[in-house]
């Protein structure tokens, strides 16, 4: 019950009680019939259609980019021939996403076939899963005397937005790439012969010439480079196959915007160098955590790149890792190098990402390093990578 209407409501009764007793007794009968007619005839409403009320919430699940607008349609009806009452309905959003107007609206109800149809805009700022629902709907009879919330939680209340990270064109790092390479062990006669490695950019093979600017980074033969202290591509036209492996351990518990912002500038990093990797002829092997565990993306080029992307932009970031690196890639792959985008660099993670038959390279955010390890690299706001010192 409103005590502010009521209170408001009790001194017009006194008033018209007063006038009928000392100034008009007709006229102010009149007026106390009326008040007293208006406070049954709303309060018999009220009690009809409070519980006659259907809302829900719809929203078309298809990928946005960051910076969208995008609608959410509301839909208000009801089950009775009474006129309804005020309904004051409001929605909520995560802070993923800025609503462009009130999150509040009020509408009544008046034939038993009008729907009321409300839009609700909002702005994508970052990418992942957001999710607008209905915090609370209330009814409220007409002299404003009484008061019902009628909204329970429901997950038909709720629009499940997918926003899709972005993909830059300038996420490359030689040193980086050429440091992931020699990670990759063999042996020093391999410099003069045809075998071929699983990871890593240079392989080696028979003839060699010069690097000149345009030539495929994945043909440097980095370790027959540095002894020659010049880049040497290769000639050969064996096939090898370079895979890489690119782990995203990113997740969190706060929902502030600096968060959003450092963690979407992991993501689209990632997917950055995954481009820069494709473009180089390298094949490459994603593993994203989901509430079911670790999940496998083979990307070797533009159209799984975008696959992963439309999987990247349903990311719930709130989903804390209970495996900080997925089981068995030493198993089922021999020798290999990790790169490792990482928001909780920690010595969990490190201990975890090496391994006797694994070595990781962490790309992060200064401010996210709380272990000191060998191979950091840190991204900067232009997917910038340089190693940490």
């Amino acid at each position: 019950m409103n005590i502010k209407n009521l209170i408001s409501y009790v001194f017009c009764l006194v008033v018209s009680i007063g006038l009928t007793y000392y100034i008009n007794g007709k006229g102010g009968l009149m007026l106390c019939i009326c008040l007293v007619t208006a406070f049954l005839l709303s309060l018999v409403n009220f009690l009809a259609v409070k519980d006659k009320i259907i809302f829900d919430i719809k929203y078309d699940n298809v990928n946005l980019r960051k910076d969208d607008v995008f609608c959410v349609l509301l839909s208000v009806s009801k089950k009775c021939m009474l006129p309804t009452p005020y309904v004051e309905i409001k929605l909520r959003s995560s802070q993923k996403l800025t609503p462009l107007k009130s999150e509040i609206f009020k509408t009544s109800l008046f034939s038993k076939d009008d729907v009321v149809k409300i839009k609700a805009e909002y702005k994508a700022d970052f990418s992942g899963k957001s999710t607008v629902g209905i915090e609370y709907v209330k009814v409220t009879d007409f002299l404003g005397l009484f008061t019902k919330y009628i909204y329970t939680t429901s997950n038909d209340d709720i629009a499940e937005l997918r926003v899709l990270p972005e993909i830059p064109d300038s996420v490359f790092s030689t040193e980086m790439i050429k440091a992931v390479a020699d990670s990759v062990s063999y042996n020093d006669d391999d410099d003069d012969s045809g075998d071929t490695i699983r990871y890593g950019v240079g392989t080696p093979g028979y003839e060699h010439r010069d690097y000149v600017p345009g030539d495929p980074i994945r043909k440097i033969n980095w370790k027959l480079s540095s002894k020659r202290d010049k880049h040497l591509i290769r000639l050969d036209e064996k096939n090898s196959v370079t895979g890489q492996l690119v782990v995203f351990d990113i997740f969190t518990n706060k929902t502030d915007r600096q968060t959003y912002f450092d963690v979407d500038n992991l993501i689209e990093g990632s997917l950055g160098l995954i481009l820069s990797m494709i473009r180089q002829e390298l094949e490459c092997e994603c593993y994203v955590y989901n509430k079911n565990g670790w999940n496998y993306y083979k990307v070797n080029d533009e159209k799984s790149l975008s696959f992963l992307q439309t999987e990247l932009g349903n990311y719930d970031v709130s989903q804390e890792h209970i495996s900080r690196f997925p089981n068995g890639i030493e198993k089922e792959k021999g020798t290999a190098a990790a790169v490792v985008f990482t928001n909780n660099l920690d010595h969990n993670v490190v201990k975890a990402g090496n391994t006797p038959t694994v070595q990781s390279f962490y790309v992060t955010k200064e401010s996210f390093v709380n272990y000191k390890t060998d191979n950091i690299w840190l991204i900067d706001q232009l997917f910038e990578l340089t190693r940490y010192r």
